[in-house]
């Protein structure tokens, strides 16, 4: 529920843009260099990785491996005395991120979900000019 709040930002401040994740997911690089040029920022900034997945999730594929990584255990006790702190929190990025299974929402759930934020979407969606049609979809 976007809309009200929305309204609220550009009903009550003068420089105001509203951003979509679909924007940023779409094309990272055209979406920050105009969010700093927004900001008033120096827009040549240019982060080095645009791809990291950031807090993926799902259901784990190997559930001991997901006790190792997010428990206490002697295997991480020992990992720490011979693995430096980088290579090992990039080594439990990269395990959890391939050892997540997603799971498909079921349609009768993606159609009360669908039908429920229907009347915001749209109302949203000519608020800001902008078509949301695909996230009824």
């Amino acid at each position: 529920m976007y809309y009200k709040q929305v309204k609220a930002f550009l009903d009550n401040f003068s420089k105001v843009k509203v951003y979509l994740f679909d924007d940023l997911k779409n094309d990272p690089e055209t979406f920050l260099k105009d969010l700093l040029n927004f900001l008033e920022v120096n827009s040549n900034y240019m982060p080095n990785e645009f791809k990291k997945i950031y807090n993926s999730s799902g259901i784990p594929k190997i559930k001991f491996l997901a006790k190792i990584l997010n428990e206490e255990s002697i295997i991480k006790d020992i990992a720490k005395i011979f693995l430096p702190r980088k290579f090992r929190a990039r080594l439990v990025e990269i395990v959890q991120s391939n050892n997540f299974k997603k799971i498909p929402m079921k349609e009768e759930d993606r159609n009360f979900l669908r039908e429920y934020y229907k009347d915001d979407i749209l109302e949203l969606s000519t608020l800001i000019n902008r078509d949301l049609s695909h996230w009824l979809k």
